[in-house]
């Protein structure tokens, strides 16, 4: 199937969309493989997220949505999010993703292996060599970035 689109509410109400450059589902199964899948989900009353990877398995059964292939995440709020896999539960509103993951700010940036976001998007949780850099807007040093070297 060519463009295939589904939308709905996830388990707070909130709208999402999904579409697919194709869809593949084999006869007798509960599984539809995606490709070139993006999808539009509302993160609170203000922010939406833009969701793009390259392939996808929807499982019908217990709808959800694992993405692989370098996926990509634009939030409206300017959270860019990009990790390798991922399992997102509709109906519960809750994402597993596998790394790297980085997720990145204006003011920081956040790298692990894993992610785990849960109750809407009020909890993340992050495991797997998990390293936080602050990015501060202005510098006090006149410009220049504090250095993790030691000095002379």
């Amino acid at each position: 199937m060519r463009d295939p689109r589904m939308s709905g509410v996830d388990g707070n109400d909130r709208p999402f969309s999904m579409v697919a450059d194709r869809a593949i589902q084999a006869l007798g199964g509960t599984g539809i493989d995606l490709e070139g899948v993006r999808a539009n989900l509302t993160v609170d009353a203000g922010t939406t997220a833009e969701l793009v990877a390259a392939k996808g398995r929807f499982d019908t059964r217990t709808n959800v949505l694992r993405l692989y292939d370098q996926i990509s995440v634009d939030t409206t709020s300017g959270i860019r999010i990009r990790m390798r896999s991922a399992d997102v539960a509709l109906e519960g509103g809750t994402l597993t993703g596998t790394g790297p993951v980085e997720i990145a700010t204006t003011d920081q940036r956040l790298e692990a292996g894993n992610v785990s976001i849960s109750d809407g998007g009020k909890t993340l949780s992050f495991g797997n060599r998990v390293k936080l850099t602050l990015l501060p807007q202005s510098l006090s040093n006149g410009g220049a970035a504090p250095s993790s070297e030691p000095g002379p």
